[in-house]
This record gives structure tokens, C-alpha cells and sequence, in this order.
């Protein structure tokens, strides 16, 4: 597990290193959809960058990021950030 990923997020950092990059990438991006969802990160850009289109994210420590919006269906995007919201609330459970 990378040093720069919190204890509470090793589980889901641990999955996601066991899948390919295109799974990575749509996890990571369901991800910041939720924190944008908790108040944690807002959407400050949607720049287009080799005919893709990426979202730019601000949390609200001040930290700027830009993920690349995955070419999937928006259903898919939200069954993702379930996985991703189950993951966290059995992190959360275990470190209670």
C-alpha cells in the first residue's frame, strides 16, 4: 500500500491494486465523485485533454487533481460508487 494513502483506505487500496489500470481509473474517479458528494471536493474544471474529457477536482485542503472521466455508462459509474461507498463503510466499521 502506497505511504500517501490513509490506514482507513488500505482496503480499498489493496483491491484496486490487484485490477488492471482501466478498473483503477474508474474507481478512483468514483471515488472523488463521492467526495464531492460529502462536501469534501468540489468540481472546479472539465478540460479536454486528447479528445477525452477529464474532471478537475478541488478538496477542500486546497488539493487540485484531474482524472480522466471514464468512456462508461453512467449507470456503470453509479454501481461503482456503491461498490466504492460499501468498501468505505466496512473500513469505517472495522476502525470503530
Amino acid at each position: 500500500m502506497p505511504s500517501d494513502i490513509p490506514p482507513e483506505l488500505g482496503l480499498l487500496s489493496s483491491i484496486l491494486d490487484e485490477h488492471p489500470p482501466a478498473t483503477r481509473e474508474l474507481f478512483q474517479y468514483a471515488f472523488a465523485l463521492l467526495a464531492v458528494e460529502d462536501g469534501k471536493a468540489q468540481i472546479v474544471g472539465r478540460p479536454w485533454i486528447e479528445q477525452r474529457e477529464h474532471i478537475t477536482f478541488q478538496t477542500i485542503a486546497g488539493e487540485v487533481f484531474t482524472l480522466a472521466k471514464p468512456a462508461v455508462a453512467e449507470s456503470e459509474l453509479e454501481r461503482i460508487a456503491e461498490i466504492v461507498r460499501e468498501v468505505l463503510q466496512t473500513e469505517s466499521d472495522h476502525a470503530a
